[in-house]
Parts: C-alpha cells; structure tokens; sequence
C-alpha cells in the first residue's frame, strides 16, 4: 500500500505553484502558431509540469493559470485543459473549469470568448455552477444567455441572500435595456421572459427563507418584485420606473 505524501506548507505550495505558472507560460506556443501543428514536446512538457508540480489543485489555481495561457494567446491549450480527465485536477470538475474559464475571460474584458463558454455551462454545466454563470452573463450583457441560464437553474442551488438580490437587481436592469428604443425584434417579449425568471427565482428563495433577522431582505425582495411585476404588465414603449432603492 502507498505511503502518502508528507503535507507541504502553504508558502511551500505558492512557491510551487508560482514555478509551475512560470514554466507553463515559457512551454505554451504563442498565439501566431495555432495555425500550424503544435509542438508535441512542448505540449508535453506542459502536461507534465501540471502532473508534478499542480498536483494538488484548486479552483482557483486553475482559473490563474487559465488566465496565463489565455494572456499569451492559446486557446488550444485551453480547451484541452478544460476537457481532460478530472484524474489531473483532483476535485476540480468540468463544470466548475468552464466557470472558471468563463470567468478569466470576463477579467480580461474577452467578450466575445465569455459567451462560448456560457453556452456550453448552458447545455452542459452542472446545477451548482449555473447561478454564477448568470452573474456573468449579466456582466457581459448578454440577455439570451442569461435567459437560457435561468431556465436551466435549479431553486436548490441558490446563493446567499444578498447576492440572490444582486444578481436578480442586475438582471432586471439588464432587461430593462431591452425596452430601448422601441423593443423591436422581439426584445419586448426577451426583456420580460428575463424579468419574469428573475422574478420567479427571488419568489422561490423568498418561499423558502428560514434565515431569522432577514426582515431587511425580505422587504427588498418584495418590493423588486412589485417592480418586476409593473416591468412585465407594462406596454410597450413605456419608460421603465427606476428601481426600488
């Protein structure tokens, strides 16, 4: 039977970390070679820097190093990372490497890049990484995705209270957007269904709060509601009422 491995301290493990950060960046090929075949010694080489020196991983580890490789350019790298056996990344599964990656390509300001990963957390994430995904989406600005996020949430993976209320605020002001100038192409019909979602995941955690000295939250729960309410039975072209406060 093996023997285990003595426990390394945190700066030891930083330091680790640090060097293994700095040899990835050194063995990724820059951007100008994803046209060509990649190096298979170079690619190697990286593999094995993350077997002996990332071997115990976290989420956050991972997203630093996702954003080196990111920085220089090399989305085959990435992809590849984010697909590989779960064996190399200890408890760090798919889903939380695609909010991971998701979330470094926000930080970088990559658009673009934010929405292909959101849509595969959209049809393949699991339940808990998918209320994140849509603080995302609302970053980016991006009401179809974000739709298609609420409509995959399950009310048994909500967050925090207050960051429940963040995030549905944030959502319903990103539909609000919709309603400029005209709502044409069927942006009115978006801007509620978004409403709507938000408004019936806040409903949810409202029915199913227990937290005692809540009462704050509760009143600001109610009254967005009230707001979400008036959004959705409005007409057409009408200015929105600003937000409760």
């Amino acid at each position: 039977m093996p023997t285990s491995a003595p426990a390394i301290s945190l700066p030891e493990q930083m330091q680790s970390y640090e060097k293994a950060v700095n040899r990835t960046l050194v063995s990724i090929p820059p951007s100008d070679l994803e046209k060509s075949s990649p190096s298979h010694s170079s690619e190697l080489q990286t593999q094995q820097v993350f077997r002996e020196e990332l071997s115990s991983f976290d989420t956050s580890n991972f997203r630093h190093v996702i954003t080196a490789a990111l920085t220089k350019g090399n989305v085959r790298f990435v992809n590849r990372e984010v697909s590989s056996s779960t064996t190399n990344y200890g408890s760090v599964s798919v889903s939380q490497r695609l909010l991971a990656v998701a979330t470094a390509c926000m930080d970088l300001g990559r658009v673009k890049q934010v929405k292909g990963w959101l849509r595969r957390i959209a049809e393949e994430g699991e339940p808990e990484v998918v209320f994140p995904a849509i603080s995302i989406a609302v970053r980016a600005k991006q009401p179809e995705l974000t739709l298609r996020l609420y409509q995959k949430l399950s009310v048994s993976h909500l967050p925090r209270q207050d960051v429940l209320l963040r995030v549905t605020t944030e959502t319903i002001e990103l539909a609000k957007r919709l309603r400029k100038p005209h709502a044409r192409h069927g942006a009115w019909k978006l801007h509620q269904q978004i409403v709507e979602a938000a408004s019936d995941v806040l409903g949810a955690a409202l029915k199913q709060s227990t937290e005692s000295n809540c009462e704050d939250w509760e009143r600001q729960a109610l009254l967005l509601l009230a707001h979400a309410k008036k959004l959705i039975n409005s007409k057409p072209g009408k200015p929105a009422a600003p937000s409760p406060q």
